[in-house]
């Protein structure tokens, strides 16, 4: 087998890698958008609910009632917290992902340069020997020259 079949080879092992790779990534960056967008939600909740009440405040409220908001508004923030936290480790998994995706892509370019090197350099060496080959038959075909 040649040099250029094998790396070929292993590139598209390699390649095959990074298709998976790549579903990987495709699924942690939907993943990730999720979490963000649950954040986002969370964020617009909590937002709204301090305005209804902003609004309730002004016509009178409880201390029952003040309370009551008062727990439930830590309640959002601690689900804010954790949202975020969320977010955070599924920041940190697609940034891991990604990077072993480029890692591969690298390699795969890489295998595919050095794959094409050897199959230019197999290519010269072959029209180096057919020229040799050439060369020989012709001067075993030729008269040799006589000596006076």
């Amino acid at each position: 087998m040649k040099k250029s079949d094998r790396i070929q080879r292993l590139a598209e092992i390699e390649a095959l890698k990074g298709a998976e790779l790549g579903a990987r990534l495709q699924a942690a960056q939907r993943l990730y958008l999720e979490e963000c967008r649950k954040l986002k939600q969370l964020q617009t909740y909590r937002e709204e609910y301090a305005d209804r009440f902003d609004a309730s405040g002004k016509q009178g409220m409880t201390a029952l009632q003040l309370a009551d908001f008062s727990r439930f508004v830590q309640k959002l923030d601690e689900a804010l917290d954790s949202q975020r936290e969320a977010v955070n480790q599924q920041t940190f998994r697609l940034e891991q992902v990604r990077g072993a995706w480029q890692k591969n892509y690298q390699k795969v370019d890489g295998l595919t340069k050095v794959g094409d090197a050897a199959r230019r350099d197999e290519a010269k060496e072959e029209r180096k020997r057919a020229f040799m080959h050439m060369d020989d038959r012709m001067s075993s075909s030729l008269p040799s020259p006589t000596m006076p």
